[in-house]
């Protein structure tokens, strides 16, 4: 299937129908290889980053409980990244996230969580998920086969972040 080019950059949202919407999110899906061309420039995903109480408990915690590697905190504790290859997991200080962003619901375990997670791809998913609950993280959903060969499980972080542990689709 051939997909038209997406128009110039959005610049205000709530001024675009329904329609382009739902077709610029239909364009954005099709992409198989996470990479877009909008407006001849090339994207792709680069960052994940989470807004964090505590960027070193935060950046500790994934270290424990998923064998994840930081790769940077900076000095002053408000930003953090683990080694996740080619898209970086980062963590920002609700801090410093509010200096930029006025309004976000804080992630909490006390809470629903936000409708987003986080996947970690291994071989072997029920050993990954007995250490992560081991080492603090609350279990959503142990281990099961899904019917296209993966294997998939659920826990919530300490800020309560979904995160999946799952195998490589097959």
């Amino acid at each position: 299937m051939h997909w038209p080019e997406l128009p110039l950059v959005i610049t205000d949202l709530s001024r675009q129908s329904d329609v382009f919407f739902q077709y610029a999110v239909c364009r954005l899906a099709y992409t198989e290889s996470m990479i877009f061309t909008a407006r001849g420039k090339t994207m792709k995903l680069g960052y994940t980053i989470i807004y964090v109480p505590n960027v070193i408990k935060a950046v500790e915690y994934y270290e424990r409980c998923f064998g994840i590697q930081r790769r940077f905190v900076d000095d002053s504790g408000d930003y953090g990244e683990l080694d996740t290859g080619a898209t970086c997991l980062a963590f920002v200080s609700e801090k410093l996230a509010s200096s930029s962003i006025s309004q976000y619901r804080p992630n909490t375990l006390h809470a629903d969580p936000a409708g987003i997670e986080i996947v970690f791809v291994t071989d072997d998913v029920q050993t990954a998920f007995d250490t992560a609950v081991q080492q603090g993280a609350v279990a959503v959903m142990a281990p099961v086969k899904k019917p296209w060969g993966q294997v998939i499980s659920y826990v919530r972080d300490l800020n309560g972040v979904i995160v999946e542990i799952g195998s490589e689709i097959s």
